[in-house]
């Protein structure tokens, strides 16, 4: 049975999911290939925080299972305080 592609015409928070996939293919193609991914990240802060976004490398969260804090982890990138990329 064939898998259902996902509906394209559909983005959560369009309107900055697309300013991030834009900043994206802008960093992409100025740097090239072949960089750590901490090269394009911090690319990718400059263009957004360019596009007045507020991106936030390595922001810290707790991780909780049912009510109990397990663990941190640190988001490689958090936008506008609601994406994370």
């Amino acid at each position: 049975m064939p898998r259902k592609r996902p509906d394209s015409g559909h983005l959560i928070d369009e309107s900055i999911t697309r300013q991030i996939i834009g900043g994206f293919f802008e960093c992409y193609n100025k740097l090239g290939y072949g960089f750590l991914e901490s090269v394009y990240r911090r690319a990718l802060v400059l263009e957004l925080r360019a596009r007045g976004i507020v991106a936030v490398e390595e922001h810290p969260v707790e991780v909780r299972y049912k009510g109990t804090l397990v663990g941190s982890f640190r988001l490689d990138l958090l936008v506008e305080s609601r994406i994370v990329v």
